[in-house]
């Protein structure tokens, strides 16, 4: 039962709708393209990610223009594109093409205030290194949306005393079973008498024999909590900080993701 608990608290991953980006001298199938890069990236590292064509699948190419036809930095139309969806999370993402140098602005914003909980920016002077870049941004993405409310690791970390005081109690059964069967050896230690055949003793014995198996059982059952708290623990633990750099005419872009 612990294990199942931890199974459907590590399954609750958020949506994440990811519609197209606005484009800037990048042609719209480009753009598509990387969009559509990102989102494998993403799904790579365990989001359950919507991308634009599952979106133009889900609500048609006429309705989607509608949602996104007010501008990037507009967070009510990304909302009520995650909205309709069924999203928790939107990424609203932007390319454009600088002289000789890409550059990708990302935002993930929460559906039900339009916060934003994740940004990333990415630049690279060629498109081979713009998917390489990409990665790294799935990545960086992936590690600072983890610890945020109501991610699965922390909701897993918040729930990890329920084992481990289930592990309590379990000692605590297995203790007082331990010594009822003690009790049990000791009184039969009395009764062995000079005389008395210790076949005729076989309740005493059964008796212990039972409560010293149920001692055991709990202390399993004890250790088995215990291992299920340490790792509920450990899997709500932040992910560490990443970083990312990507070069660009006459230097370089590098990006920080994590918890800080």
């Amino acid at each position: 039962m612990l294990s199942l608990t931890l199974a459907l608290l590590l399954s609750q991953t958020p949506k994440l709708a990811a519609p197209s980006w606005n484009a800037v001298e990048v042609s719209p199938e480009k753009a598509q393209f990387f969009a559509l890069h990102l989102s494998s990236a993403l799904r790579d590292r365990g989001l359950s990610v919507i991308s634009s064509q599952d979106i133009a699948t889900l609500l048609g190419v006429e309705r989607q223009k509608q949602l996104l036809g007010c501008g990037e930095d507009s967070s009510n139309c990304m909302v009520e594109l995650a909205s309709a969806l069924g999203a928790q999370l939107v990424l609203s993402g932007s390319i454009a093409k600088l002289e000789t140098t890409y550059r990708v602005n990302l935002r993930v914003l929460q559906s039900s205030d339009g916060k934003v909980v994740a940004q990333q920016a990415v630049g690279a002077e060629s498109q081979e290194q713009l998917l390489v870049a990409l990665d790294d941004a799935a990545a960086s993405l992936a590690a600072q949306l983890q610890p945020g409310a109501p991610r699965a690791s922390a909701r897993v970390r918040s729930f990890a005393w329920i084992p481990a005081a289930g592990a309590g109690a379990f000692v605590v059964v297995g203790g007082v079973f331990l010594g009822l069967a003690s009790a049990s050896s000791a009184e039969l230690d009395r009764k062995l008498e000079p005389g008395v055949m210790r076949d005729s003793l076989g309740a005493t014995v059964q008796q212990g024999e039972s409560r010293e198996r149920l001692a055991w059982a709990a202390f399993a059952v004890a250790g088995a909590a215990g291992v299920t708290a340490v790792l509920m623990f450990l899997l709500g633990a932040p992910p560490p900080a990443t970083v990312s750099v990507a070069p660009v005419s006459g230097g370089a872009v590098a990006g920080v993701g994590g918890v800080f």
